[in-house]
């Protein structure tokens, strides 16, 4: 009866080790696709990374207030807004133009 016992309690302990190698090695294969995929993801993070440093020093200057510029858009604006007479027009957007003759 006894040795009944032992051969089934060594039958269960070789079960459960076998189950337990089991998920070891599943675990394993998970974490060297993991690994994987982190490389993956990496190696894409420091491509755009690189692609953005790229960008930002082509768009360098782009947008910024240039003083030339803005000053000779008002002279021609004022030029624009002009009568024959020399004064200046109201051309607020949605506003008739009106003029200071009478």
């Amino acid at each position: 009866m006894n040795s009944m016992n032992e051969e089934m309690t060594r039958r269960f302990v070789d079960a459960l080790l076998a189950k337990g190698e089991q998920y070891v090695q599943e675990a394993e294969e998970r974490i060297a696709t993991l690994k994987e995929t982190l490389a993956d993801e990496e190696r894409d993070l420091v491509i755009l990374i690189e692609n953005l440093a790229q960008l930002k020093a082509k768009t360098a200057g782009v947008g910024e207030p240039r003083e030339e510029a803005d000053e000779s858009d008002d002279k021609k604006q004022d030029e624009e807004n002009e009568d024959s007479d020399g004064s200046e027009e109201d051309t607020t957007p949605g506003m008739r133009k009106r003029s200071n003759s009478c």
